[in-house]
């Protein structure tokens, strides 16, 4: 009875910390504790009893995002089960085998081996399936811009592996007779990635300062249909950031739906205001059966950009773009694009020093859908401008620093300095 409670208290314990250092508004910290338990007592275990003890740890604290994706995705609830049980499966593999090490006497190779097999896990789950890099624990960390910083030299693979190594060196150094290997290697990786962090934040920024803008307007859930005053209103809003000195002005994913020969209404609006007011100015709307944005260049120049990276089951009725789009160092996604690093890396080695996103989350997710983009500003080196329907508004520097942010629906201007 008295060992059956310890592993019951151990599974409460690291569900209770997955609970709270994962989802949707993750406490950062406890990401770094949550596998501690389970790793303590997983040794003194057989096999079945390990995999069993971090399935249910992970199942357990997975169940903050079951009411996210089945209400607010409208995911099916198989999928809701797969991607639930997904993340069980690879933290119980991942336990399994820093038991086995340890009972071997490889305490070394079992702090390395949990880290190792889970960031495999991510990385191959993020080139396999439809959502690119958005399953990684690396994002639970989005409050710590300190924390964040290794991104730019190993992406979120990196940073995943620091949050599961810690834990398991700790847990490895407690199991092991012999703890001055594992102490030692701790030191260096962290201490190495502290450094790393601490010089590039002291780091200044050189490059042109330009004013930017974002809007996002109440409407309804769909995308409107031209004739509309909605139309007008972004406009004027547009102006009116243009005005207080914005040059580059961003607005929200699929904002109005237009087909191919009624587009001239939107373009033509958006072409005039970019002429009179000298900004660029970026627009989304589903044309026809692309998501795109609409970018109007300062002398009215019209261009288009359609998303790659669709939401199964919400888009399934849309065909995915391809090829990417750069305007005078200014690269342009959309949404969903940002969860793929290699659309960001890609659209950074076409010339971008600026990417400009409009999207469209799902309220509830509006954080921690920004603090993606946030990723993705630190590991490609650029300021992101991302403007939201039900999300958030948010200007982000090169180096995970918010600049500006606002609820939606709402507008805001910032300073921000583009890379030379």
């Amino acid at each position: 009875m008295d060992a059956l409670l310890l592993v019951l208290v151990c599974a409460v314990a690291s569900a209770v910390l997955f609970y709270f250092g994962t989802g949707l508004a993750p406490i950062g910290a406890l990401t770094w504790l949550a596998p501690l338990p389970i790793l303590w007592l997983a040794p003194a275990l057989p096999w079945w009893g390990a995999v069993g003890l971090a399935l249910a740890a992970w199942i357990a604290g997975a169940t903050n995002m079951i009411s996210y994706y089945a209400r607010d995705l409208g995911l099916p609830v198989p999928l809701v089960a797969r991607f639930t049980l997904m993340g069980g499966l690879l933290l119980a593999g991942a336990v399994t085998a820093f038991r086995a090490l340890i009972l071997a006497g490889q305490p070394l190779m079992a702090a390395l081996a949990l880290p190792l097999i889970w960031v495999a896990g991510e990385f191959l789950t993020s080139v396999t399936q439809p959502h690119g890099a958005w399953w990684s624990l690396a994002y639970t960390q989005s409050s710590s811009r300190f924390i964040l910083q290794p991104l730019a030299l190993t992406g979120v693979w990196g940073l995943s592996f620091l949050i599961l190594f810690t834990p398991a060196a700790i847990a490895a150094a407690v199991l092991a007779e012999r703890k001055t290997a594992i102490i030692a290697a701790a030191a260096v990786v962290l201490l190495a990635a502290a450094t790393f962090s601490a010089v590039r934040l002291t780091t200044t920024a050189k490059g042109l300062t330009v004013r930017v803008g974002l809007i996002a307007l109440s409407q309804q859930q769909d995308p409107v249909r031209l004739p509309s005053p909605l139309l007008q209103s972004y406009l004027d809003g547009m102006r009116d950031l243009a005005e207080r000195g914005a040059t580059t002005i961003v607005a929200p994913e699929a904002v109005f739906r237009v087909d191919e020969p009624d587009l001239a209404q939107l373009t033509d609006a958006l072409s005039a205001l970019s002429r009179e007011t000298h900004a660029t100015l970026v627009l989304g709307a589903v044309v026809g059966t692309s998501n795109t944005a609409l970018v109007a260049s300062p002398d009215g120049q019209l261009h288009r950009y359609a998303k790659q990276h669709l939401i199964p089951g919400l888009e399934d009725y849309l065909k995915p773009g391809s090829g990417t789009l750069v305007l005078d160092g200014t690269g342009v996604l959309i949404c969903k694009d940002l969860d793929f690093p290699v659309a960001v890396r890609d659209t950074r080695a076409a010339g971008a020093r600026l990417l400009v996103a409009p999207a469209w989350d799902f309220d509830r997710d509006g954080w921690l859908h920004s603090r993606m983009a946030l990723a993705r500003s630190v590991q490609f080196g650029m300021p992101v401008l991302r403007s939201a329907r039900a999300g958030r508004l948010t200007v982000i520097d090169p180096y995970g620093r918010v600049i500006a942010e606002a609820a939606y629906p709402g507008s805001l201007v910032a300073d921000v300095t583009v890379p030379a």
